[in-house]
């Protein structure tokens, strides 16, 4: 009888060590599975957040490389155009008082009297006339640029510097057709290669408004279209600001 309960007690033994071993691996099972699903959620929660910090802290850095390049490339093709500035007597005045006041200006000299209507400015570019086409585009150009806030002052610009290059690649087209050189203001005898060439102060004034963000980018294309090649590169190098020009009220749309 004693061999009979000792092989009992031996097989209740043995029968119940695999259920304490089993109880052990579930233990170890879910301990591990829960740190898992913890780690899941902390790389979903956080790791984000680390990646767009350093993203975002790296941006600055690839930005002004890349604005220093742009800039030394700009700087040693052309000289940066100066940004049209108001003198004093502009302040609080509005567009169109700007532009009463500038052209006030512009006709103190006979050279840069103001504007006329836009299809007679390129009716005869000649020797005879660059000069005070020079004076009047420069002067309406560069005396009180805030009138260009106004969409007809815009316009306008935009108009009178494409019908300036124009003008002068219409005379000397003439003038080759002619089979004589294009006479040069100053030049009594010119050489036979001659022609007319834009003002550079007209130049630096269409960079300057470019740059200040008076032109916009529908104008920049329509005169960069209008432009000898290497005045269309040069002025493709100048960055245009945003416009300085209050934005219209909400309630503008309706009116």
């Amino acid at each position: 009888m004693a061999d009979i309960q000792d092989i009992q007690a031996q097989l209740r033994e043995i029968r119940h060590q695999p259920a304490a071993s089993g109880s052990g691996g579930n233990l170890t099972f879910y301990l591990v599975a829960g740190f898992a699903v913890a780690a899941g959620f902390g790389i979903v929660l956080f790791m984000p957040k680390i990646f767009s910090v350093q993203r975002t802290a790296s941006l600055p850095v690839f930005h002004e490389t890349i604005s220093r390049e742009t800039a030394a490339a700009v700087k040693n093709t052309v000289a940066a155009p100066a940004q049209p500035t108001d003198p004093p007597g502009y302040a609080s005045k509005s567009a169109d008082e700007v532009a009463t006041i500038a052209d006030a200006v512009c006709a103190r000299n006979p050279q840069a009297r103001p504007n006329g209507a836009a299809a007679q400015q390129n009716a005869s570019f000649s020797a005879d006339t660059i000069l005070h086409e020079n004076e009047r585009l420069y002067c309406f150009l560069s005396e009180g640029p805030a009138r260009f806030c106004a969409a007809g002052q815009s316009r306008k610009a935009s108009a009178d510097i494409i019908n300036y290059f124009k003008g002068i690649e219409y005379a000397n087209a003439a003038a080759a057709i002619a089979g004589t050189p294009a006479r040069v203001p100053g030049v009594e005898l010119a050489p036979p290669d001659a022609k007319l060439a834009p003002d550079w102060r007209v130049i630096v004034a269409v960079e300057g408004l470019t740059k200040a963000g008076y032109l916009s980018r529908a104008q920049r294309e329509e005169i960069g279209a209008s432009v000898p090649p290497d005045i269309k590169h040069r002025f493709a190098l100048v960055i245009a600001n945003a416009s300085p020009c209050p934005k219209p009220p909400w309630w503008a749309v309706w009116k």
